[in-house]
């Protein structure tokens, strides 16, 4: 089982205690660049060039679950990982 699913599945087994570093080193797993402000802001913004898709996440020890929420539906996460499994 590769890194990227166990992080996945861990995100989609407990939405509301996950970390920042998680999530972003899945959006950065599905393409997206993270921005942060200059004026010491806790908000990142992540592009996807491919998708024009944007979605901005607080960097805090857990992040809201209805930011992961939308992050799992953005990324169809659920899609993913039953792609994955080859269902």
């Amino acid at each position: 089982m590769s890194k990227r699913r166990k992080r996945i599945e861990s995100v989609l087994r407990n939405r509301t205690d996950v970390d920042f570093a998680t999530l972003d080193r899945i959006l950065k797993d599905f393409g997206f660049i993270p921005k942060q402000p200059k004026r010491g802001s806790s908000h990142y913004t992540y592009r996807n060039a491919e998708t024009a898709e944007k979605i901005t996440v607080a960097k805090h020890n857990s992040v809201n679950q209805s930011t992961v929420d939308a992050i799992i539906n953005i990324l169809d996460l659920k899609g993913w990982v039953l792609h994955e499994n080859g269902r």
